[in-house]
Formats: C-alpha cells, structure tokens, sequence
C-alpha cells in the first residue's frame, strides 16, 4: 500500500527532529570527550580567580619537568614602589629556586597573574556526571598551582588536557570543585622552570651611546685574538697591532648587548656538556666593556644557533649565528688593514729604496691665500726629484694614491735578509715612518713599519705603487 502524503511529512519531521538531537549530542562529546550528557555546559565569561597581585603571597607549581615556588621579591617591591611617582605599585615576584639569576620579569609576573587574577572561557558542571574528570586529563594533571594569599585564604588549580581546537587554553579545576573550567594558562606553568630565566645576557651599553672595551682576549680555531686600547685612549691594538676603531667598537657593541635565543639545559650533566661541545669550548671570549667583565663560551653550531655558557652559570643557552661572526673571527678582522698611515699631505720628503736605485721626493708647501680660512689653512706644493722639480705631479700622486691604499691580506711572515724596497717618510714636523718589503714569493710581499712586520699583502698590489713610482720625471 503506498504511503498518503501526509504520512511522509510526518516521517520527515520524525528525522529532522532526529538529526538535531545527533548534531547537539556531537557538539557536547566535542567539549568533553567520554562524560555523560547529563553535564552542563556554561559560555560565559567567568571570573575563575580575582584576588589580585596585591594579595598573592606565593605560587608553588608542580608539573612533569619538576616544581618551583613564586614568591614575593620583598627589596624589588620596595625599590619599585620607591622609583614609582605615585608611591605604590604592583608587588614584584621571583622565583625562590632561581635565587642569584637574572630572571625574565614578564614571563615571572604572567605566571604570578595566572595565580590570582585567572579568567576562564567555559565552565562544565560535573556533578551529576557518571564519569567525573575522565576526559579531561584531570585525574592525573599535567600541573598543579597551589596559592598562598595575604589574607589568609588558599586555592589548588589542577590542570588538565588541552580542549579541541583551543592550543592556549586547557581544562582546570579548583580543588574540591564539582566544575571544570577552560581557561588560558601560561606555558611556564606547565615548563621547567628554566622558562624564567632572562635571555638578556648583557646589557651593557644601554646607560650609555658610547662603548668602551677595556680589554677582550678571544681564543678560538683562528689563534688567539687579544684587544687592548692605546695609551691616549682612542684607539686600539690587536695583538700589538694597529686596530680598526670601528670595527671593534661594532665587536663591542654585539658583546655588550647580547641576547640568547632559548635556555636549552640547566645544571647539564658531564654527558650534556659533551653533547653540545662545551666540554672542550671551539670558542672562548672573555672582555671587559664599560666596566663589566663576563666571559663567552661556545660549542657546537646546530640549525643556526650555537651553544653557548656564560661566566660560572650552570646553563646552557642557544645563539644565534647571526650578528655573532667573532666566534670564528681572526685577528685580521678587527685589524687597521692598511699599513701606510702616514699621510701625502703631511709628508715633506720621501725616499725610495730598492732595484739599486735611490728616489729623494720633496714636497715645497706655501699656504694658498685664495682657499685658506682663519681656522683651516690649505696649501699649493710642489714636488721634486733628486733635487729637480717634477715636470708632471701625475705620477707621482699615483705613486701615493696606489701606496696609501694598499692592504695586508694576512698575518706577517717573519722577515729576514735585505728588504726589496724601503720607504722612509718624513713629516713637516720632523716624524720619520720606515716602511720596508721583503719579498716572500712571486705573488706575495712582506710590509713592516719601523722594523716591526705589520702584514702579507699581493705583490700584484705592490707592483702598480713601483711602477707609477719608477715613472716619475
């Protein structure tokens, strides 16, 4: 017998009404995985903790990587409070197992707030459940927070799984509570307590626009690099050497404002230290900058971080390789380059040694009236050779301009036998620069200025500064 059309509309709504109840009984299961439909659900915004941090005592956490205790930082307070223009401020925490360490203020004061001021996004009423907690990863959780507050109350947080969908979020409960909550707690909550550590591993250059290195000895598989400033003060020297101002004042500012990527290990086993090379550093930096000394050990580079232990810190942290490149630098790095430093303009006579020929330059000045200022006084000159007046200064200005921007390419051989040219330089004021170059072989030259090897450089560089200098009539 076929059905009358009426009846099919019954069956229908029969379905639908079917289908609902399977569609609502899915988005239940989906909060809470395994409990019986007999709980209820809340969405509002609910007030889980509101005691304030002024009323937090102290925090003690216990997950899977250990326990630590939050506490109040008593001289921190006062001085924040002192340094306040308003007088008060919000009470300052540490943790009580980190004593002694610098400690990453923010994530320390999140943690503290997730104790006495926590929020939570769903409550889930339990009580007339048959299954209780199971589900939610509470039986066993994953982190406990026990608070102490200042007026004599107390609170356990139990922290469980991770609902669908909800990375930041996690499945809490008060202690005794016939509710469970999903709220945001902080991820060192359920870390080591390493998290807390302060990746700021020098700070020493933000009270001041200048850096000044006192001293800095690196040792790493380039040799031994030690940097010490001059006597006067502006300058520096690289293992005795003339030093480039700039560059090391960069060096100094990388060390000075150095910041760690991650913490990796605490107290590291012998096997740790092993594991990631710090058992035998490749890289050791010890410095002084801006009246604070620290010292750099480095060991293995992994995915573009190496490890790295500060001073007498049982801690291992993670660099980044970039903006580190002193870690395989040589001395040639923060080296002066170029071994002439003696200037065209300052230089009254030269004279040129070498290939059995004796060059005497002389360069007349006399102040140029036309150009000259009160405070700056400029000059005309005039070149001679051996006595007669150059009829072209072309050659000669190419001389210096080859001279002066030639560049060592290495650390000095040592020198020995006759030089192949000497160039000794007088000032205007009577100073005396020697300059002498030994060949070492056809493609390379040894420079030292007054007696003491300064570096390698090409003889291909070498060559162009005779030739313009062979050139001069």
């Amino acid at each position: 017998m076929k059905s009358s059309p009426k009846n099919k509309f019954v069956i229908l709504g029969i379905l639908a009404v079917a289908l609902i109840a399977v569609i609502a009984a899915l988005n239940f299961s989906g909060n809470r995985s395994g409990n019986s439909a007999s709980s209820s659900v809340s969405t509002t915004e609910i007030s889980l903790l509101n005691q304030g941090l002024s009323n937090l005592k102290q925090i003690e956490v216990q997950n899977s990587n250990g326990s630590y205790t939050l506490v109040r930082d008593e001289s921190a307070t006062e001085a924040a409070q002192s340094a306040s223009s308003g007088g008060s401020t919000d009470p300052v925490f540490t943790i009580k197992e980190l004593a002694g360490y610098d400690l990453d203020s923010t994530a320390v004061k999140a943690a503290a707030q997730n104790g006495c001021a926590l929020s939570a996004s769903k409550a889930i009423d339990i009580s007339s459940g048959s299954s209780g907690t199971s589900g939610f990863g509470l039986e066993n959780p994953l982190a406990t927070m026990k608070m102490t507050y200042e007026d004599g109350s107390s609170a356990t947080l139990l922290i469980g799984g991770q609902p669908p969908l909800s990375e930041s979020s996690r499945y809490v409960q008060l202690e005794g509570s016939d509710t469970i909550y999903i709220a945001g707690i902080e991820d060192a909550i359920l870390g080591d307590k390493s998290i807390f550590l302060s990746k700021q591993l020098t700070n020493l250059t933000s009270a001041s626009s200048s850096v000044s290195v006192q001293k800095l000895n690196l040792k790493n598989k380039n040799g031994t690099i030690e940097i010490l400033p001059t006597s006067s003060g502006d300058s520096y020297t690289v293992n005795g050497q003339p030093g480039d101002h700039d560059k090391i004042a960069a060096l100094g500012n990388q060390l000075g404002d150095t910041s760690a990527v991650s913490v990796t290990v605490m107290n590291p086993t012998t096997d740790q230290l092993k594991s990631y090379g710090l058992d035998s550093p490749a890289s050791v930096v010890s410095f002084t900058i801006n009246g604070e000394s620290h010292t750099f050990k480095i060991g293995n580079l992994a995915d573009s971080r190496y490890a790295l232990m500060m001073d007498d810190r049982p801690v291992i942290y993670q660099l980044s390789a970039s903006g580190a490149s002193w870690i395989t630098a040589s001395a040639l790095t923060y080296r002066q380059l170029n071994p002439i430093s003696q200037k065209q303009e300052d230089t009254a006579s030269l004279k040129a040694e070498g290939n059995s020929s004796v060059y005497n330059f002389s360069a007349a000045r006399e102040i140029d009236e036309n150009s000259s200022t009160e405070d700056n006084s400029t000059y005309k000159y005039t070149y001679s050779l051996n006595g007669t007046t150059l009829s072209s200064s072309d050659n000669y200005l190419s001389f210096w301009s080859s001279f002066q921007n030639l560049k060592i390419t290495d650390e000095g051989s040592p020198i020995s036998g006759t030089p192949e040219w000497t160039f000794t330089l007088t000032g205007y004021d009577g100073s005396k620069t020697i300059y002498t170059f030994y060949k070492v072989s056809d493609s390379q030259e040894t420079v030292a200025v007054n007696g003491t090897v300064f570096g390698n450089l090409d003889r291909s560089d070498f060559t162009p500064v005779i030739e313009a200098l062979t050139s001069c009539k």
